[in-house]
Order: C-alpha cells, then sequence, then structure tokens
C-alpha cells in the first residue's frame, strides 16, 4: 500500500479556498444589477408622486382662483343696477349706481376685471385662469331683483364627466341686492 502523502502546498490551497472571505464574480454582477434595477424603479416612483404632486398643487390653485372670482363676481352682482352678456366676446358688464362698469372678459389666457368709470379703466385685477375655461350666464340681460347665473368650466371636465365636472364654479347671485346700501 503506498500512502500519498499531502505536500504542504496541496494542504493551505485547500484551507485557503474554505477560508475565503471574497465575492465571485457572478455575485458581484448579481448584486450590481439587483442595485440599479432598485435605482430605477425608486427614480421611476420619485418621478411620479412628483408629477402627481404639480398636477394636485395646479388643480388646488385652480380652485383658490375659481372661489375668488366667484366671490368677487357675486359681491359685484349685488351691488349692480344691470347686467349684460355678450356672448361673443365672452365677456359681461355690469353697471353700479355711481355710474362705474365692471368689465369681466377674457384676455391673454386670463380672466380679467376691469373697473371703468367715465371711459377711464381705473382698476384691473387678472384672475389666473387660462383660456380653457368657459363661462355661460343666464339671463344675458338683467334688472335688479333677477338672479343671475354664471358658470365657469372648462370644456375637458365637461367631456370627461358631464354631470359634476371637476373644476365647475357656478355663483347665482340676485342684481343689485346691495345696491341700495351704496346709495345711502
Amino acid at each position: 500500500m503506498i500512502e500519498q502523502s499531502s505536500t504542504p502546498q496541496n494542504r493551505n490551497f485547500s484551507r485557503h479556498k474554505k477560508n475565503a472571505a471574497g465575492f465571485t464574480l457572478i455575485e458581484m454582477l448579481a448584486v450590481t444589477s439587483l442595485g440599479a434595477v432598485l435605482t430605477g424603479i425608486t427614480i421611476t416612483t420619485l418621478a411620479a408622486f412628483l408629477r402627481f404632486d404639480n398636477t394636485v398643487n395646479l388643480h388646488a390653485e385652480r380652485r383658490i382662483e375659481l372661489q375668488q372670482l366667484s366671490a368677487k363676481i357675486r359681491n359685484d352682482i349685488h351691488q349692480a343696477t344691470a347686467f349684460q352678456w355678450d356672448v361673443e366676446q365672452n365677456a359681461f358688464v355690469l353697471e353700479t349706481p355711481n355710474k362705474k362698469n365692471i368689465r369681466y372678459h377674457l384676455m391673454e389666457d386670463r380672466w380679467i376685471r376691469s373697473a371703468e368709470q367715465d371711459d377711464n379703466t381705473t382698476r384691473t385685477t387678472a384672475y389666473a385662469l387660462d383660456d380653457s375655461f368657459l363661462c355661460e350666464c343666464e339671463p344675458t340681460q338683467a334688472q335688479p331683483g333677477d338672479r343671475i347665473r354664471i358658470r365657469f368650466y372648462t370644456e375637458l371636465d365637461s367631456l370627461r364627466n358631464p354631470n359634476k365636472p371637476a373644476n365647475d364654479c357656478e355663483t347665482i347671485a340676485t342684481l343689485g341686492r346691495d345696491s341700495n346700501l351704496l346709495s345711502e
């Protein structure tokens, strides 16, 4: 029987292989690939969240502008003595007891409120609603005591849900309700 003796070199090699603390190339590539996939998913999710956040902020800003415009229109209608809606120009004019005309119209992608007295514009306020916001008024002419309904809406919202558009804003006010308070 021949005894095989292991040389000191063979013993050291096998001992080294069992106690190796490194990683193989395949393991390194797998971890790197997994890291790249997770980074891609994280960036995509973050981008989607930021787009959603911008959409929500835009919707909230539009809603605030609509509420401010609606409150101002309601106040002006209550103080006015006459109302005229111009369908072609998408504008309406209110006349107050002191012969001051207040005109609401669309100009340069904004709804504008102009106060005019003696053919001079005394004050202008712009509301950041773009030209996608349409306006409809009922009736087209009114006298003190008549109820006026003014509705701002976007055509796109009306197509999505005709029953309840998302950016719909309606103002119903009585013409001249407070005009006697101004004339006293």
